[in-house]
């Protein structure tokens, strides 16, 4: 087993139970899909992770940003986002927290992940983030090498911090996934890459 896949091995003996619920998830998404006449797909997507859920506004606030950015993806003279949301809390609150909320959470990002969902992400603490899934690229591209270890990788050069009109909290931290299997982004998530450059300013603009 070569070293960027630790992180997902050290996740899975933890937490098998809630991967093979991912499974199940993922067979249920794949049935209901297949059974449905889907309209257009989002010409973008963003997963948002943090410890509470987006406010109705804040969604909004990001969805008007990336839509005024971006391009038509899907030809249907629109610019569309969609939000997928996974309310994970790396430090809870042991009064508080309630873990089966947080388990589903990352059950259905695992989930997600497998069925290549979601490819640009907002993260609320992306170090923990990076060392829980070991899923982000770094901000030119790669992927950390053989050599490293990848879930203790440099998570300060995959993510830049963002904000918008509208969003309250903060700092959040934009981020884009990795593929490990020769998957083609450009294929997958259509003018992601160039949306996720003008966001950050990586591709000149602001």
């Amino acid at each position: 087993m070569t070293v960027k896949y630790r992180s997902f091995s050290h996740w899975l003996s933890y937490h098998w139970g809630w991967f093979v619920l991912a499974g199940v998830l993922v067979l249920l998404g794949l049935y209901f899909s297949s059974g449905q006449s889907a309209g257009p797909e989002p010409d973008y997507r963003i997963a948002w992770a943090g410890s509470t859920a987006l406010s109705d506004e804040e969604e909004a606030a990001i969805c008007q940003v990336m839509s005024s950015l971006g391009e038509d993806q899907n030809g249907d003279g629109e610019v569309t986002v969609e939000v997928l949301q996974y309310v994970i809390d790396f430090e809870p609150d042991e009064e508080t927290a309630d873990p089966a909320l947080s388990y589903s959470a990352q059950a259905k990002l695992m989930a997600d992940l497998e069925l290549k969902n979601c490819y640009l992400f907002l993260i609320e603490d992306p170090e923990a983030f990076q060392a829980a899934y070991g899923v982000l690229q770094y901000l030119d591209g790669s992927i950390p090498g053989e050599e490293e270890n990848y879930e203790a990788a440099r998570w300060e050069e995959m993510c830049v911090a963002w904000t918008c009109e509208g969003l309250s909290r903060g700092p959040l931290y934009l981020a884009r996934r990795a593929f490990f299997q020769g998957e083609s982004a450009a294929e997958l998530f259509p003018g992601s890459d160039a949306l996720f450059e003008i966001m950050t300013g990586l591709g000149g603009a602001s």
